[in-house]
């Protein structure tokens, strides 16, 4: 049985070996809307038994605390846990804008679930 941090180092591991090797299998980089669907593609593994792609303004079905519409590039959960994951194609890396604002998603849809609870 599969502990929570295994299935996310896994699904990790997964993401960057794409990261890395995509541009050699297929000579060219993966536009933004294509790593997206790959890396959601990612989450399905066993450990999850619900999954969402890109394009999400949701997670699972519910809205944010705040009202606001978040998209959200990709999410699975499980009885371990719930992973959310935002998609940059972007050779640079990222900013710490883009670091805060997923932050933000993230945490407006945790003040929901918790304010449910």
């Amino acid at each position: 049985m599969l502990r929570s941090i295994q299935l996310l180092a896994e699904f990790a591991l997964d993401a960057w070996l794409v990261a890395k090797f995509s541009p050699q299998v297929g000579g060219a980089m993966l536009d933004g809307r294509a790593w997206e669907r790959t890396v959601s593609g990612l989450l399905y593994r066993p450990g999850f038994t619900r999954r969402q792609g890109p394009g999400s303004l949701t997670l699972f079905g519910s809205q944010s605390a705040s009202g606001v519409n978040h998209e959200i590039d990709g999410a699975a959960e499980g009885w371990r846990g719930t992973v959310i994951v935002e998609s940059k194609a972007i050779a640079g890396g990222i900013s710490k804008g883009d670091m805060a604002l997923f932050h933000y998603k993230v945490r407006d849809f945790y003040q929901k679930e918790s304010q449910q609870r």
